[in-house]
């Protein structure tokens, strides 16, 4: 039943209005589509010249079918004027895969040199421009040639390929080169086949290179041969953070702004006693900070380098505590930092202060250097090419994403460590219970009781 509900579905196959030798322009036009494309790419002026030739120009009326679904793919389609839709039936439901649009925006100078040596030119072509026009060629061969992998071996094709109906246009125009055609062309001459199969190898390595995305747990971190730079960056950020930590502190414990010169919090009824200001202790923050970060990415680097989780038997348990490994190491530290901003209410010594809060900043610390580390490399590596291209770009944009997430994660355990750091007296369910009192203040009960 299903299979005769597909057969009704699908549209009856039209024959084109007219099918003729590829004319001047058209000629060109195909030279400048085949030679963006992945299966010819690499052939030179000569041989694209060759296939076109050989093709052959069809005009078909609006809403006429080119080739319908499951049927073999005896050509391959270039789309020279109006839209062709590519609609699949799943399940007795028809889908709409994609358009190809007019290929009209071609420039001209991409004309195909008519040097019978161009080889030789086209291959420092594609050297200096790789990478300017990486998103151009594959625009035009996705979206501009229909059928070539499906072709060579006449296999079933995949969707069914319609004119679609244009105000514009009444006929859609495509050039077809006949499987047949196609093989018979590549057995006449070993140096055709040869820049067709390098076409396609260049693709697969282009392709490889974009989807080659790794693994959550599977990131291989990146060599740091300038330590320096991140201890200096270190030495730098260890001040501003130092403000950031007092002012959050105090902030979070009495919801005020903090004045160091006066001593007090604004709008608090609790007056406190400055313990060194803004920098507080820095002899001990600077270098304890400068351990810190540089900890976080050479423990990832040794574990990366000591342990092989492929070689045990469970490899995704040893990318999970590779994982976390390098913030349990480092919370020890983080502890003496925050310790060294919290004098103000908490008088304990530093050495014994520290302790308290550890048990939520542990799991901080693991948010911390997981979306220091694994989480900044996952998002990096999925920045779009065509988006950003600089390599320095994207570890910027994937650091944003991967604190925002990690931000948002640890933001609970954060304050917990805080408050039990700022009032170790008070327990731990307290201090939540406080914390979700007040952000109860902020959310708007008739929102609730209306969703």
């Amino acid at each position: 039943l299903m299979e005769e509900k597909e057969e009704d579905l699908i549209s009856v196959v039209h024959e084109p209005l007219r099918t003729r030798q590829l004319t001047g322009n058209q000629l060109r036009t195909c030279e400048k589509l085949l030679k963006h494309s992945a299966l010819f790419g690499e052939c030179t002026s000569n041989h694209i010249r060759t296939f076109c030739v050989n093709m052959l120009s069809e005009e078909w009326p609006s809403g006429g079918v080119l080739i319908e679904q499951g049927a073999p793919q005896d050509k391959m389609i270039l789309v020279d004027s109006g839209r062709i839709v590519r609609e699949r039936l799943v399940n007795g439901q028809l889908h709409l895969v994609d358009e190809t649009q007019s290929t009209d925006n071609v420039k001209e100078e991409d004309t195909i040199n008519s040097d019978d040596n161009s080889n030789q030119n086209q291959a420092n072509n594609n050297n200096n421009n790789n990478n300017n026009n990486t998103a151009t060629n594959e625009e035009v061969s996705h979206k501009a040639i229909l059928g070539s992998l499906h072709f060579v071996n006449q296999d079933p094709s995949f969707a069914t390929l319609k004119c679609h109906p244009d105000p514009d246009r009444t006929t859609c125009t495509v050039y077809t080169l006949k499987s047949e055609t196609f093989k018979t062309l590549l057995q006449m001459s070993p140096l055709l086949t040869e820049d067709v199969l390098y076409g396609l190898c260049k693709e697969i390595r282009f392709q490889s290179k974009v989807l080659s995305f790794h693994p959550l747990l599977s990131q291989y971190s990146k060599p740091s041969e300038h330590w320096w730079t991140a201890t200096v960056a270190a030495a730098v950020e260890s001040f501003y953070r130092s403000v950031m930590n007092t002012t959050i502190n105090r902030k979070v414990l009495y919801g005020g702004v903090f004045t160091p010169t006066i001593g007090t919090v604004v709008g608090s009824q609790h007056p406190i006693t400055i313990g060194g200001g803004w920098f507080p202790n820095m002899h001990i923050q600077l270098p304890i900070r400068i351990i810190y970060v540089n900890g976080i990415k050479k423990i990832r680097s040794y574990l990366e380098d000591n342990f092989k989780p492929d070689e045990y038997q469970n490899p995704n348990i040893i990318r999970f505590i590779a994982a976390i490994s390098p913030g349990l190491i480092m919370t020890p530290f983080s502890s003496i930092l925050e310790a060294c901003n919290a004098g103000y209410t908490n008088t304990e010594p530093i050495y014994r202060r520290w302790t308290r809060g550890l048990i939520p900043r542990f799991g901080r610390e693991i948010i911390f250097g997981f979306g220091i580390n694994q989480l900044t490399d996952y998002w990096e590596e999925r920045v779009p090419v065509e988006f950003v291209k600089s390599e320095s770009m994207k570890n910027v944009f994937g650091s944003m994403i991967a604190g925002a997430v990690s931000g948002y994660f640890s933001h609970i355990p954060h304050n917990l460590a805080t408050l039990k750091l700022l009032q170790p007296g008070i327990k731990y369910r307290d201090h939540f219970a406080e914390l979700v009192r007040q952000n109860e203040l902020r959310v708007s009960f008739s929102f609730l009781h209306n969703a």
